[in-house]
Formats: structure tokens, sequence, C-alpha cells
């Protein structure tokens, strides 16, 4: 698979214009001694830059990616300096930690690596 129009996963916020397409996929992928043997695979952008993935199979990732969802709303609403005055928040300002969960279907999908 090289040089596709395919969006990478978890760039749903990117400006269209700044959207990374795959451009070919890894050849090896390792698969991790868990119970359920997720796979870390890489695909690399047309920008150069690998990205790396967990491939997830027998799990519902919707809940994940709703998790996600929720959070990077939150660190929204946190980061806007008139909540921040109504909420009395001083600084440091904690934010949530985010990563791209991506639902291939009803049992499998993608995890960002982080």
């Amino acid at each position: 698979m090289n040089s596709t129009a395919i969006p990478l996963p978890g760039q749903e916020h990117c400006p269209f214009n700044e959207i990374v397409t795959l451009q070919k996929m890894s050849p090896i992928a390792y698969v991790l001694p868990t119970k359920t043997r997720p796979k870390k695979i890489s695909f690399i952008g047309n920008d150069g830059k690998t990205y790396t993935f967990l491939f997830k199979g027998q799990e519902n990732l919707y809940i994940d990616a709703r998790l996600m969802q929720l959070l990077r709303m939150c660190n929204t609403i946190f980061a806007d300096p008139k909540n921040q005055r109504q909420m009395d928040t001083r600084p440091p300002y904690h934010t949530a930690a985010t990563y791209s969960v991506t639902p291939l279907g009803a049992r499998c999908g993608l995890i960002q690596w982080v």
C-alpha cells in the first residue's frame, strides 16, 4: 500500500489542508504478549513521519473514544481564560492527557501510541 488519500487516524481537529495521509505501512507489526494479543503497527505519513498505533481486537473501543472526546472538551473549557475567572482557578492549570482512539468496528480499533 503506497501513496493513498486515506487520512491517518486521530486528525479530527486538524484543518483540512494540514491532514496527513497514509504514504505506506511499515512491514513489521509487533504482537504484544497479553491476553488479547494487540498489535503495535506503524504508518508512514505523506509528511515522512512515522505514526504508531495499537491495533486492539476483541474489545469495544467506542466508550474509550467518547471518554477521550469528553476529556478534550474539559481541557478546552478549562483552558478558556473567561472560564478560569469564573471557576477561580490559578496557574498551574492541569490538563488531562488525551490520545486518539479510532473504533473500526464493534470489536476492534486503533489507539494512538504515546
